[in-house]
């Protein structure tokens, strides 16, 4: 595996010039990693690299764009962003910049060592005397002892210590300190290692204190509660843009710590919190300030002293909202595949707390919606995303129509790069096929593709429309063939649609329509359940010889005569090969369309800006590997034709051939002929004209005669017009709030379409067609309909009981 090379730029900060963004760095180091990379894995490298420690640094990592454009830096926070990084550096090489911070904002470790004295002892005492670095869960449970009450001017010279508070250091392994005592086990100790030393005298049972010591007791005690919540964000001046967000911030410290408080009071300007318990001493005070909405801690004690038993299975702090900002990072991918029951299940692993279904299912829309953005907003961001996708993108096309009163109604999209790209290097055959949006206004999603010369699928328009009908399948062909213009040997490709029938036929006479042969196929298996017809059809649609395809339908009509008459009604000529109109190439189904739809199968339930941006990103990703791909083949001609080509060529070496011209030739397979005319560029089997790549007679003919069958190939399928189809990059439009849109544009309103879906639930479900017809169940017992042998009841035999003797 090729690993991909990049440098990293470190020690050092972004500054905005004139527009543009840099980062000045001053230390840089080469990285090499697998293009597989995880996000995790990266982060790691990157620690390595510029010896940072995770647990104590919090780590950035950005990318800048290869863009004429002055775009900001994207930050890398997860593992699609560290793949399209990659992809990056295979087009370019594009540093990694890395910025990192301390996690905790307050160290106290050298401030207190370098003040602990010395231990006094009691000359009074004798016996073994150990010493024991007492933290503050050694200090709280002494009973005698007011810690908080202690100050400079009332500090005891010796402490009476119970003896059953006493260790018995006479037992006490050297160099190993006893356990600790607190009453939370899950209560974080925070003194832990930070405090003076004190000497506990076990002869005595006292613990001798030096004033100079508690002194600094003291002060470590009143700067732990300004400062210990630092790792938490929560401290004494932490500021907070309103008291929404930082009851938020409690709200998710409370979960992560398994504590509950109480709002003691709550005001437009004020906040006081406690525990839940009334002794623990656990509280938090925060105010508003003057003229801002900001709102900053005053006061903040994060210890808690209280007991287990306040603890709760229900925990009063975990609302949905809460539990929202939890899940969002599993709500950030296209799919709602995070279910309610899933959710339950992580909150009660997470944080041992029980909620219910409901609740669940908010938090997920909750989160859905903080992340996704809500479906009304989206239609308002319409216009002015669509014209900041044409400044990134010259020569993208988009239109949204709406009604009188501003409600939407149909969209149109087609990307500048994919327009240019049809026009000089992609088969004039065009798939159009549509799918069922799943939001609250439903709708539906048009797609026009195409297939490039490697075979792959080519999207080349995209429009969204409130309903299915003649009109918006006309409105869309219509955007269709104003971006294209006239197009020679054009050829569309649908399933048995009347309303995309008539609109082929009104706006493009001069085109050629052809039907899918999947769905024909779908149609004869739903209404003559024959096993036999459905083979002999597609093998049938897949011939080139006008001969052969006559043989097999008459086969056809020897095991059925309704499935030939059904396919006579059809027309040949919209499915066969032998008979096309036009020049389908091997292209026989809209599965180019079918797959695209397939593909944003779940981004079609995404607010519909979300779902546009969607479509392009997954272009711009396409885009850039497809060119990538092409530029590193070695052949002539695609991967994809160079195999087709291949094969025919192994098929090809027993053939013989015969000159009858000087561009005419004889080939014999067998006891079949055909003929071969390389100035005409035909053969009598028909492959070579309707595919324009050389059959297996043809390369018969230039093995004999030393011709070069790529210069009887169509430029369609060569590696040079695989590049000049993907050579333009499609760059992104940026966040909203970096968008620069004309006034017009900023007062075109676009509302949700007048009509949404009602509170039934929606099928998510294909579909079925006009011509699709649903599969009837037949019993083999009875014979009758709408039902299989094990559920018949009319065949079940009547045994008569036998009676006991």
């Amino acid at each position: 595996m090729d690993l991909v090379r990049f440098p990293v730029v470190f020690d050092g900060e972004w500054v905005n010039v004139d527009g543009k963004y840099k980062f000045n760095g001053r230390e840089c180091k080469g990285v090499m990693l697998p293009p597989s990379t995880t996000y995790t894995e990266l982060l790691k490298t990157v620690a390595r690299t510029i010896n940072a420690n995770l647990s104590d640094s919090k780590i950035t990592m950005k990318f800048a764009w290869n863009s004429p454009e002055p775009l900001p830096p994207t930050e890398i926070t997860g593992d699609e962003d560290v793949q399209f990084f990659m992809a990056e550096n295979r087009v370019a090489r594009t540093p990694l910049y890395v910025t990192s911070e301390s996690r905790s904002g307050y160290r106290l470790g050298k401030d207190c060592v370098d003040v602990v004295p010395e231990p006094k002892y009691n000359q009074h005492d004798v016996g073994p005397r150990e010493e024991m670095p007492a933290t503050f869960d050694h200090v709280e449970p002494l009973s005698n002892v007011d810690v908080e009450g202690l100050s400079p001017n009332n500090l005891p010279n010796e402490i009476e210590v119970p003896p059953d508070e006493v260790p018995d250091t006479q037992h006490t392994q050297p160099n190993k300190s006893p356990p600790s005592v607190s009453s939370r086990s899950s209560r974080p100790a925070p003194y832990k290692d930070r405090l003076p030393r004190i000497s506990l005298l076990a002869s005595s049972k006292k613990i001798v204190v030096d004033p100079n010591a508690v002194r600094n007791i003291v002060k470590v005690k009143d700067d732990f509660v300004s400062h210990s919540g630092h790792n938490d964000g929560v401290y004494v001046k932490a500021l907070f843009r309103d008291k929404e967000e930082l009851q938020m911030k409690i709200g998710m410290l409370a979960l992560q710590k398994n504590f509950e408080y109480r709002v003691t009071r709550s005001s437009k300007d004020i906040l006081v919190l406690k525990c839940v318990a009334k002794d623990c001493k656990w509280r938090l005070r925060a105010a508003k300030l003057k003229g801002s909405d900001f709102f900053q801690v005053r006061k903040y004690y994060p210890v808690h002293n209280c007991s287990l038993d306040i603890s709760q299975r229900n925990h009063r702090q975990a609302s949905s909202k809460l539990i929202s900002k939890f899940i969002q990072s599993k709500c950030d991918g296209v799919a709602r595949s995070y279910k309610p029951g899933s959710i339950r299940e992580d909150i009660l692993k997470q944080f041992g707390v029980n909620i219910s279904y409901d609740k669940a299912w908010r938090a997920r829309e909750y989160a859905l919606h903080s992340v996704k953005g809500s479906l009304e907003e989206s239609f308002s961001l319409l216009s002015a995303y669509c014209e900041m996708l044409e400044k990134k993108n010259p020569g993208t096309i988009t239109h949204i129509e709406t009604d009188l009163e501003n409600h939407f109604q149909s969209f149109f999209m087609a990307l500048g790069s994919s327009i240019r790209g049809f026009r000089s290097s992609i088969r004039p055959v065009i798939a159009v096929d549509r799918a069922f949006l799943k939001g609250k206004y439903q709708g539906i999603m048009f797609l026009a593709a195409c297939k490039d010369g490697n075979d792959q699928t080519y999207p080349l328009a995209f429009g969204i429309g409130d309903s299915e009908s003649d009109s918006s399948w006309d409105w869309f062909l219509t955007k269709l063939r104003d971006l294209m213009g006239e197009v020679d040997d054009l050829v569309f490709i649908s399933d048995d649609n009347v309303s995309i029938r008539k609109g082929i036929t009104n706006i493009f006479p001069h085109a050629n329509h052809g039907a899918c042969v999947y769905h024909i196929g779908q149609n004869l298996k739903a209404k003559f359940k024959d096993v036999n017809v459905h083979e002999l059809f597609f093998k049938a649609a897949s011939l080139y010889r006008q001969s052969e395809f006559n043989d097999f339908m008459a086969e056809i009509r020897k095991v059925d005569q309704r499935a030939d008459q059904y396919l006579v009604e059809i027309g040949y000529e919209n499915w066969a090969r032998a008979y096309s109109d036009g020049r389908r190439y091997n292209i026989m189904t809209i599965n180019t369309a079918e797959c695209m739809n397939a593909i944003v199968k779940d981004a079609r339930e995404l607010p519909i800006t979300k779902l546009v941006d969607h479509i392009r990103e997954l272009l711009q990703v396409w885009f850039w590997e497809r060119r990538n791909e092409a530029v590193n083949m070695n052949s002539q001609l695609t991967n994809w034709a160079e195999g087709e080509l291949q094969q025919r060529h192994d098929k090809s070496l027993s053939y013989q051939v015969l000159e009858s011209d000087l561009n005419e030739f004889i080939v014999k397979d067998g006891f079949v002929e055909d003929k071969v005319n390389l100035h005409d560029r035909t053969c009598s089997c028909q492959e070579f004209q309707l595919e324009q790549l050389p059959c297996e007679h043809v390369l018969a003919v230039c093995r004999i005669h030393n011709i070069s069958c790529y210069t009887l190939c169509s430029s369609f399928y060569s590696s040079e017009a695989l590049v000049a189809a993907y050579a333009e990059p499609i760059y992104p439009v940026g966040a909203p709030e970096e968008w620069d849109v004309s006034e017009e544009v900023r007062n075109h309103i676009v509302l949700p379409p007048a009509k949404h879906r009602t509170c039934e639930h929606s099928t998510k479900k294909r579909k079925q067609l006009q011509r699709e017809d649903k599969m009837v169940r037949k019993c083999g017992k009875c014979g009758s309909l709408g039902h299989n042998r094990q559920t018949c009841k009319a065949a079940e035999a009547v045994i008569p009981s036998s009676s006991s003797c």
